[in-house]
């Protein structure tokens, strides 16, 4: 059986609390940047708004290389933050 990433897929079944999906997530990413040396693409997490503080905690503990950014300002924020903090460099 293929995983969803041979599979040129991604995705985390988000069906329980507290099986630890943040950490396995944090540690799949991380593992792509390190290994496979994929420093310049980004990634898209996309979780309930009332997890968004708890996903940049655990990244800044467990993988603090990689920028980290919260979109959830309007729209008219989210440009500026993209435009002004995911640039490469």
């Amino acid at each position: 059986m293929a995983s969803l990433y041979e599979n040129k897929a991604n995705g985390i079944l988000a069906d329980d609390m507290g099986m630890g999906k943040t950490i396995q997530a944090i540690a799949f990413l991380a593992y792509i940047f390190e290994s496979i040396g994929k420093r310049d693409l980004p990634h898209l997490v996309i979780a309930p708004k009332s997890t968004i503080g708890n996903w940049m905690k655990e990244f800044n503990k467990w993988a603090p290389f990689f920028r980290v950014v919260n979109l959830i300002p309007t729209a008219d924020r989210r440009d500026e933050i993209l435009k002004n903090q995911m640039k490469k460099g």
